[in-house]
């Protein structure tokens, strides 16, 4: 047990008591949520990290079904002071909360205070430990890109529709062309995605 151990389960469950109450829910009913999603948390557990008396032990699996029990996304439970409020990542290690709840998907690297290295642009991140990131983020870093890819697809083709029924040949010409461009690019991210382990489903 740490010090930080122990101050991240406060703040969750200071994150799970606010929003049990913005919810107007007893400890009973929120217990009763989690039961009717398959797993079943206690009101005796939720009310035990609400007064602090059950310690810094919290499982992943009751943390996450009481995010869906209390209808917020993981980042907002664990760090709820977003945007600029400042949270201690992991011990020694402090950072905004918006950046932190960000680095749960990758779209933020926290850095260690022995990972920056001065460098010709200011502060830099220690080449290791960014290689190591860079690999770790990859597949997040593509499936974001696809999505952007598929929406500019989608919007494409509705100017497509629109240009044939204003009887615009020329402008549907050219968003079809744009689309072929799309296509082969949303193919080649996909193949990488499954390179590296990614499921994505046949369209």
């Amino acid at each position: 047990m740490s010090e930080w151990s122990e101050q991240t389960v406060a703040r969750i469950a200071a994150s799970i008591r606010k929003r049990r109450t913005e919810l107007k829910l007893s400890a009973q009913e929120l217990a009763d949520r989690t039961k009717e999603l398959g797993h079943p948390v206690n009101r005796s557990s939720i009310a035990g990290w609400e007064n602090g008396t059950r310690g810094d032990r919290m499982l992943i699996g009751d943390v996450l079904v009481l995010c869906e029990a209390l209808r917020m996304p993981l980042g907002a439970l664990l760090y709820p002071e977003q945007p600029d409020g400042e949270v201690e990542v992991y011990p020694g290690v402090s950072f905004g909360s918006y950046e932190a709840a960000q680095s749960l998907t990758g779209e933020v690297v926290i850095p260690r205070p022995g990972d920056l290295t001065p460098g010709d642009d200011g502060i830099e991140l220690g080449s290791q430990r960014l290689d190591d990131w860079t690999t770790g983020t990859e597949l997040p870093r593509l499936v974001r890109m696809r999505a952007a890819l598929h929406g500019l697809h989608e919007t494409a083709h509705r100017e497509y529709e629109d240009a044939l029924a204003d009887g615009n040949v020329e402008s549907a010409q050219h968003r079809l062309t744009y689309m072929d461009d799309l296509s082969r690019r949303l193919r080649r991210i996909t193949s990488e995605i499954r390179k590296l382990g990614g499921v994505v489903n046949d369209e």
